[in-house]
């Protein structure tokens, strides 16, 4: 089957193999350090193009999974520093200085690659997530406000960012797993930070502030009168669901499926992601996840238990795209309100049936996670235009319901806490993602964060970062 991916096989340098020790290094030649660097093609469809570049003094490989740091030996032999993630493979065919070719290992999966031609960042990034698992959500339009002001002269205390930013690279520090830390102070970038090989144009997982992501689109498309608000019931909203929301389900209103509170027989949390049984999982598996969700028993009074179900969001993004005339919620922020926030290297991964992974499959940069938030922080406002409504960002902020996850409550997709810094309770707004993704709003400062990174074991430092670090720092300036 053909896909996406054959878009850029034109860029591959052809070459001809008139014997096999063409396709080695020839041992009288010195590769220069760097022949290894540049973009790779996947030799299988199904697999994924490669990066190699040096930053710092490491080598790494980027893809779409992320960043790894490698080690590349005078054999063109290369391999994860992290032997634990059996990654390795081999560079070929040194012609005029650039290896053309290679091969990658990992565990028991291999690939073949080819050189791409030398592209610009942004090109180089959409090679990268050329595959058909992937759907664009950059905006289509032309857009004249797509990067960030920066300031250099915002008073704040420095030290105390720079002791954060020290944790970041300190080896063991609970920080350690940062990949990104962006802060924009009345409306603009003070601060960016890139650690463990990140680069400001390379798309990062966000996980579940997707499911943020998702709220504001639902609020776009409130404020273009495609749907009347969160008191709309889940039955007229999908009319052609009606068999599946009858009897006490067809009380279910938007208001529900947005708080986790709907009341379906839904466990994600107590059986690993990983697992197969995760009933996360097998929505994501199952051909119809609409249908699969909506399949689910009733098992508590719709608005009185919150109950983490990201199959909720599932929904919301597909009633959100069938309103806007769009096949899944890809389609509706790369066409519609969103797209004046002028995303860039944007993607968004597809479930079976095409429909959008609206729960946590959204890769940004951290420049545009913290648009997410400036929008919020904004109430809605961008560049003068509102593009979602006033009522609908204080509506979405508002804790509705205990979470029983530390001292945070749950709003439409957002999550809501308080800090207590010098005395004094500062109300934040967090967008959070599994991994340690956060988007952190705190109105009282107008103040927005971004913060990336791989911790996937123990509890995130996002609330303890805030209240020690970011708070206490941007207090100073007032």
């Amino acid at each position: 089957m053909l896909t996406a991916k054959c878009r850029i096989t034109r860029h591959i340098k052809v070459i001809t193999v008139t014997g096999l020790s063409v396709l080695f290094a020839h041992p009288l030649l010195a590769a220069p350090d760097d022949a290894h660097h540049g973009t790779y093609e996947a030799g299988v469809a199904d697999a994924q193009n490669v990066y190699f570049y040096e930053q710092g003094d490491q080598q790494y490989l980027y893809s779409m999974w992320g960043v790894v740091p490698i080690v590349v030996n005078d054999k063109a032999e290369f391999k994860a520093v992290n032997p634990g993630l059996g990654l390795s493979g081999h560079f070929y065919h040194l012609d005029s200085g650039e290896y053309q070719s290679g091969k990658l290992n990992y565990n028991s999966f291999s690939m073949t690659f080819g050189r791409i031609k030398d592209l610009p960042d942004q090109e180089r990034i959409a090679a990268l997530f050329d595959d058909a698992f992937w759907d664009s959500i950059s905006s289509s339009q032309n857009c004249p406000h797509n990067e960030w002001k920066q300031a250099t002269k915002v008073a704040f205390d420095r030290s105390l960012i720079k002791g954060l930013i020290e944790a970041s690279q300190q080896q063991g520090s609970k920080y350690s797993d940062t990949n990104s830390l962006l802060i924009a102070k009345d409306g603009k970038l003070v601060v960016e930070e890139y650690f463990n090989g990140w680069q400001l144009e390379f798309p990062h997982m966000i996980q579940s502030i997707t499911k943020s992501l998702t709220s504001l689109a639902l609020g776009a498309a409130i404020q273009d009168e495609l749907i009347s608000g969160s008191e709309a019931k889940m039955a007229a909203l999908m009319p052609n669901y009606s068999a599946l929301l009858k009897g006490d389900k067809a009380q279910l209103s938007m208001h529900h499926f947005l708080t986790m509170s709907a009341g379906l027989d839904w466990d994600e949390w107590n059986i690993p992601y990983e697992d197969p049984n995760n009933v996360r999982q097998q929505e994501i598996a199952s051909i119809n996840p609409i249908d699969f969700i909506l399949d689910r028993e009733l098992i508590s009074k719709p608005g009185e238990q919150f109950r983490y179900n990201g199959g909720l969001v599932t929904v919301v993004g597909q009633v959100v795209a069938d309103k806007s005339d769009h096949d899944n919620l890809s389609g509706v922020i790369r066409e519609e309100g969103l797209n004046k926030l002028c995303l860039q290297s944007a993607y968004l991964m597809k479930q079976n049936g095409e429909v959008s992974n609206a729960a946590g499959g959204a890769y940004l940069r951290p420049r545009d996670m913290l648009k997410l938030g400036q929008l919020v922080a904004q109430k809605g406002q961008w560049h003068g235009e509102q593009i979602v409504s006033e009522q609908w960002i204080d509506q979405s902020v508002k804790g509705y319901v205990s979470t029983g996850v530390g001292p945070h409550s749950y709003g439409y997709y957002w999550w809501t806490s308080d800090a207590f810094v010098d005395g004094t309770v500062y109300p934040i707004t967090y967008g959070l993602g599994y991994g340690g993704q956060v988007v952190a709003i705190v109105d009282e400062l107008n103040l927005v964060v971004a913060r990336t990174a791989n911790h996937f074991s123990g509890p995130t430092p996002n609330h303890e970062m805030m209240k020690e670090y970011i708070i206490p720092a941007f207090l100073s300036a007032n």
